[in-house]
């Protein structure tokens, strides 16, 4: 059940303290293929070397950064967002790892002058510079944050995600789709995989790629063999050591529509936006409800609570929501 008390949840997953207990569960193990996965991008042609990272819910651990320092890929500037209290963590305090940490922070208030890098500090090599003299993030993450804050602030997060990094930038986001049936209880806004992708795409983004983190068995191995042909000997072979929970995080990335939890790589579209191909149908044309919470409807960017007709024109897949008189929409 949704905690309905709170309109952000500042839960997090602690990797600390799972090193502590030696325990790990597929979400965790996800985690660090998520932050790994980030690290491999910078990685490859020493990208790293020019980048201004951006992340939003960095959390207290801030094991991303941890994560780029242990790798030596020591970006040009990485800027941290959180809801909850930060202090640099004590492994990166005092080294060569550029970190700015916003503390108790909402995303949408920062600026330019808050996540850029001046432009006369960073040489030649750098993009495009703000009308302020600003060289905006060029790589934007944010992983396991979109289901812990209502529809929209999850819409607004990643508009304002647009407005703040610059036009070549790389985002890599995470967050668990939802199934209509069951959601984490410190989540207040599971989406599902098609309408989380139809915003994305509403705002600006284009799909680079998609990856399952981890699924459960039961939702990719009926399909598997009709999909990969060969890939059931490979799968029985490997469930002769690993257990269910690694076998969920190993195949969940040939699966993304069948996952618990889907890892997007996007860029923002460039020229005639509603000429690029998409992947999916705009939001209001997906089946609703889109998310798990009450105020489902507001991830469109109407602020009004959703009415019986709201439900009838989404469900009638009517671009034109009947609701809209009644609401106010944030384009």
């Amino acid at each position: 059940m949704r905690n309905k008390n709170r309109v952000i949840d500042k839960t997090f997953l602690s990797a600390d303290h799972a090193d502590e207990r030696v325990i790990r569960h597929r979400d965790q193990i996800a985690h660090a293929f998520r932050w790994a996965h980030v690290a491999r991008y910078l990685s490859q042609n020493h990208r790293y070397k020019d980048t201004i990272l951006l992340e939003a819910g960095c959390g207290i651990e801030q094991p991303l950064a941890k994560m780029l320092y242990s790798n030596r890929l020591i970006v040009k500037s990485y800027v941290g967002a959180d809801a909850n209290k930060l202090e640099i963590a004590e492994m990166l305090r005092g080294k060569k790892l550029p970190i700015t940490l916003w503390s108790q922070t909402d995303f949408s208030a920062l600026q330019p002058e808050h996540v850029g890098l001046p432009a006369c500090q960073i040489g030649d090599s750098h993009g495009p510079a703000t009308d302020d003299g600003y060289v905006l993030p060029n790589v934007f993450v944010c992983t396991e944050v979109a289901e812990h804050v209502e529809p929209l602030h999850c819409r607004n997060l990643f508009k304002h995600a647009l407005e703040i990094t610059s036009e070549d930038c790389h985002y890599f986001i995470s967050t668990p789709v939802w199934d209509r049936v069951n959601a984490a209880e410190n989540h207040l806004n599971e989406v599902t995989a098609e309408a989380f992708g139809a915003m994305l795409e509403d705002l600006g983004y284009h799909v680079v790629g998609m990856w399952g983190t981890f699924a459960s068995q039961k939702d990719y191995t009926p399909t598997m063999e009709k999909e990969y042909p060969g890939i059931t000997t490979i799968f029985n072979k490997l469930h002769e050591y690993y257990d269910s929970t690694v076998l969920s995080v190993i195949f969940a990335p040939l699966f993304p529509m069948q996952s618990r939890n889907i890892f997007w790589h996007l860029t923002r579209k460039k020229g005639d936006a509603a000429k690029q191909e998409r992947l999916f149908d705009s939001l209001l044309s997906q089946p609703a409800p889109w998310t798990m919470h009450p105020d489902w409807f507001q991830l469109s960017g109407y602020t009004h609570r959703h009415t019986d007709a709201c439900l009838a024109s989404a469900d009638g897949h009517n671009a034109e929501p009947m609701c809209g008189k009644e609401g106010v929409f944030l384009p």
